[in-house]
Formats: structure tokens, sequence, C-alpha cells
């Protein structure tokens, strides 16, 4: 009986300890997959923020040059108008000088008039000359000739000359008054055109120098904006290169998450595996440990059982043995009593009298002995 209670207990112990290693192996597990969660979220937040960051520096990036783009498209717009304004501004500049040109031809035309005329004068005054030398040799003919009628002659000639001499100075003097008016027309009409273009070329110029200035604050922006371009593009390069470095990464760190989960899954199910196993092995003797526990059980209610009836079957016994004794006391007592008597004539006597009776009570004694199996 001892030995089954030990046994019992021995099997309730291996039962615990079995419940005991098979939750912590379940807690185990639960870590395992907890572990592994915990670290695939991470690896999910890490890819969804470099991939955030990378849509945002793309789209930084795609801003920048539609930036630089249009404000390259403004100042090249800009650029032409200024470049066309100055074209204009040549062409007119081109045009009033070739007036110019024109107008100077025409004074150098009339300077040209003006030296056919001095011409003419001179010729007029070598021609005048020459008559006078004419008259001077007639005058020494006539000195030959009569008096009166070289007087005459001298008289008409010296009219003559008087005339000639008087034509020849109001052609003279109108000639002096015109070019004397047609010069100062003309000077002023120079100096005016002068001034103008002088007006106009300072105008002109001051617009070349601020159209220099503009050209040279657009070529400074288009450097500052080629630096900034380029400072992007180096920028794109380096996010490119980072991208590529944590695209590396992330592949890098992926496969070797991809390589534990496979790792971490083949040790899950294998330990799955050899748990469901134990845990087959373990429910298998758990089965057969309450089948023998059951069977104990089963033993240990008909010992149970058996333990009664022998109980039961022993005070019985015992009460069979105390009435026997008791009937056996009295039986000793009866031949006791009978025994006792010292007169043997006596006892034959009784014997012989009561014999019947004393047997009769013997036989009534054994009787109610009971009889001990």
């Amino acid at each position: 009986m001892v030995w089954k209670r030990g046994v019992e207990g021995s099997v309730v112990q291996d039962a615990k300890d079995l419940l005991e290693t098979i939750s912590k192996l379940q807690s185990d597990v639960i870590i395992l997959e907890r572990t592994l969660g915990d670290k695939f979220v991470r690896f999910k937040s890490i890819l969804f923020y470099l991939r955030t960051l990378l849509k945002e520096q793309t789209d930084e990036i795609l801003r920048l040059e539609e930036s630089l783009d249009a404000n390259a498209e403004l100042y090249r717009s800009r650029l032409d108008v200024q470049l066309q304004s100055q074209r204009n501004g040549e062409r007119a500049l081109t045009r009033q000088v070739e007036r110019l040109e024109s107008d100077n031809r025409l004074l150098n035309s009339r300077l040209r008039d003006e030296w056919s005329v001095a011409l003419e004068v001179r010729e007029m005054r070598t021609r005048i000359v020459e008559v006078r030398e004419e008259v001077r040799d007639k005058r020494c003919q006539e000195r030959k000739e009569p008096a009166e009628r070289r007087q005459m002659e001298i008289e008409l000639r010296d009219e003559i000359r008087k005339e000639v001499e008087m034509d020849f100075r109001h052609e003279v003097l109108d000639v002096q008054k015109q070019l004397k008016v047609q010069r100062k027309s003309e000077m002023k009409i120079n100096e005016q055109i002068i001034a103008k273009m002088e007006t106009e070329t300072e105008g002109l110029r001051a617009e070349i120098g601020h159209l220099r200035e503009e050209i040279g604050s657009l070529q400074g922006q288009l450097a500052d904006m080629g630096k900034a371009k380029q400072s992007v593009v180096e920028q794109r390069e380096k996010l490119e290169e980072m991208l590529k470095k944590s695209k590396k990464q992330s592949e890098k760190a992926a496969r070797d998450l991809k390589r534990r989960l496979e790792e971490s899954d083949r040790i899950r199910n294998a330990t799955l595996a050899q748990h469901t196993e134990v845990l087959n092995a373990l429910k298998g003797e758990v089965f057969d440990l309450k089948k023998e526990l059951k069977k104990e059980k089963t033993e240990l209610e008909e010992t149970r059982l058996r333990l009664h009836f022998e109980k039961q079957l022993r005070r019985k016994t015992l009460e069979k043995h105390r009435v026997q004794n008791e009937k056996l006391e009295d039986l000793q007592r009866l031949l006791n009593l009978t025994m006792s008597e010292s007169d043997d004539l006596l006892m034959d006597t009784l014997l012989g009298e009561d014999r019947a009776a004393i047997f009769a009570k013997v036989s009534f004694l054994l009787s109610k002995i009971p009889i001990v199996e």
C-alpha cells in the first residue's frame, strides 16, 4: 500500500514537471516570436523612414530643378529682351550714324561747292588780273593813238571796269553772305546734331553700361545658379550614394533578417517539432501514466475493498474468537467445576446420573463456539 502511494506521488510529480516544462517552452516560443516581431517592425519602420527620406529628397531635387529651369528661362528671356533692346538701340545708333554720315556727305558736297565757288572766284580774280593786264597793254597801245580816242577808251574802260568790279563785288558779297548764312545754319545744325548724338550716345552708353551691369549680374546669378545646381547635383549624388549604401545595407539587413527569420523559423519549427515530439511523448507518457494511475487507482480501490473486507472479516474473526474464548471459558469453568470435586464417588454418581445432561451441556457449549476459518 505504501509502495502504491509512492508510485502515485511520483507520477503526479512527473506530470507537474512535464506541465512546467511545456509552459516554459511555450513562454520561450512566445518570447522568441515577440523578439522577431519587434525586430521585423523595427526593420519595417527604418525602411519606411528611408523610403520617406528618399521621396522627400527626390521631391526637393525635382523642385530645385524646376525652380532652376524656371529661373534660367526667366533670366534667359530677360537677357533676350535686353539683348533685343540693345540691338534695337544699336540699330537706331547705326541709323543715326548713317544719317550723320549722309549729313556729312551733304556738308562735304557743300564744302566742295564752296571750294568750287572759291576756285571760280580765284579764276575770276585771275581773269580780272588778265583783264587788267590787257587793259594795261591796251593803255600802252593807246598811248600811241590820239589822245581823245585814248581818253574815250579809257573812260569807257574805266566805266566797264567799274561796272565789272561792282558786279563782281556784289556777286562776291552775295556769295559770301550766302556762304556765311549757310555755314552758320550748317554749323548750328551740326552742333544740334552733334549735341543730340552726344546725348543719345551718352544715353546709349549708359544703357549699354546698365545692360552690361545687368548682364554681369545675370551672369553672376547664372554662375550662382550653376553653383547651386552643382551643389544640388553633388548633394543628389551624395544622397544617391547614401541611398545606394542604405539600400545595400537595407538589402543586407533584409537578407540577414530573412536569413535570421528563416533560421528562426527553422529553429522554431525544429524546436516546435522537438517540443511537439516531446509533448507527444510526454502526452503518451502522461496517457500511460494516467492509464497506470487509473489502473493503480482501480487496484487501490480493489485493495481498499479487500482491506475493508479483510477488516470486516478480521472483526468477525475476532468476534468469533472472543465468543469462542468465552465459550471455552464456560466449558473450562464447567470442567473445572466438575473436576474440582474430590469425592470420586460423588462424581461418579453425578456423572452416572447426569451424564446425558453434562454431555448435552458440553455439546451445547461446543455448538456455541464459532468456527474460525
